[in-house]
């Protein structure tokens, strides 16, 4: 019997969190190896790849950059980050499990569409034991000049090409705004998760298909949208 369909989930704020919140953000890190200082922020960077979120410090700072220069500092991201990494700084979120991945594999392909580059996608989820539960043809990550937008379309027609998954259901899950516009824009169905920077009511403001508090909290929830959708 095949499996009932995809659930893809985003990593950061979703799945795990960093308990080491204090430290300067890798994509400032990296602009600050080519010289480009950019403590100030306007906006919450939670949501954005990579390459957004490079540039949106930026663009906050009113610094103009080439792009050449852009392609160094998305390359110089998994070396800050692989420099300072530390993986007991990273935990797993309420109700995100190994036995929960597990039960989920069972009816589910289960795989992760990310803003990380792919290094650091990998990183985080080997070293919280939930790499070896996920569909390796089923994770996207961030490519440089991708939007969330970009990932998530990428992931639908991958989806889309696989003659035993095109027709089954398939979910988003995250914790911002971005994953439900892009999920919502590219036809997946979008749960959401008030585990990040974005708080029940913003999510829910944007007619995500469920909001969830935690998957410990809302297990019961959580199925259930999975068995009517």
């Amino acid at each position: 019997m095949g499996k009932k369909g995809v659930i893809l989930w985003d990593i950061d704020g979703t799945l795990l969190f960093n308990t080491n919140e204090s430290r300067m953000s890798v994509h400032s890190a990296a602009l600050e190896l080519i010289g480009v200082n950019c403590r100030k922020n306007e906006h919450k960077l939670t949501g954005l790849t990579d390459y957004e979120a490079i540039t949106q410090l930026i663009k906050s700072n009113i610094i103009e950059v080439h792009n050449e220069t852009l392609m160094d500092v998305f390359i110089e991201l998994d070396k800050c980050y692989f420099q300072n990494y530390d993986d007991e700084n990273l935990s797993l979120h309420p109700g995100v499990t190994v036995d929960l991945m597990n039960k989920l594999g069972r009816d589910w392909e289960l795989g992760i569409i990310t803003g990380n580059t792919t290094f650091r996608a990998f990183l985080k989820l080997n070293a919280c034991g939930l790499l070896k539960h996920l569909n390796p043809n089923l994770i996207f990550t961030s490519k440089f000049g991708d939007t969330r937008i970009d990932i998530t379309q990428r992931a639908k027609k991958a989806i889309d090409r696989d003659i035993n998954l095109r027709n089954n259901k398939k979910f988003v899950v995250g914790d911002t705004l971005y994953d439900i516009e892009a999920g919502i824009k590219a036809g997946f169905k979008v749960i959401s998760i008030a585990t990040g920077d974005y708080s029940y009511s913003e999510l829910n403001s944007r007619n995500p298909d469920m909001v969830i508090r935690n998957l410990q909290i809302d297990i019961k929830k959580f199925y259930e949208v999975l068995s009517r959708s």
